[in-house]
């Protein structure tokens, strides 16, 4: 994917699927590959010159943002769903 002086494709893949793991509560896998994927970017940046460090930064940070998000939300998910069912058997 060499554009020479254009934006790098998986820079610009890597930011589209950060921004998706942020908003759909799809998998971890799509924030594992915005990761992977930005961090491919930026090396192929350095050498060849094209544009889009900025997305493959952007991909990194809402990849990394998505997951610690999708941790936080099933492990309030899990208390939460404890503490209903011990009030539950509490009152019945």
């Amino acid at each position: 994917m060499n554009n020479q002086g254009g934006t790098n494709t998986k820079a610009t893949i890597s930011m589209v699927l950060g921004i998706v793991s942020l908003l759909f509560d799809i998998t971890f896998i799509v924030g594992i590959i915005a990761i992977v994927l930005g961090f491919i970017a930026k090396d192929e940046i350095k050498y060849s010159g094209e544009e889009g460090n900025g997305f493959a930064t952007a991909g990194i940070v809402t990849g990394i943002v998505g997951i610690v998000g999708h941790i936080f939300f099933w492990l309030v998910m899990l208390v939460f769903g404890i503490s209903f069912f011990s009030i539950f058997n509490f009152i019945f």
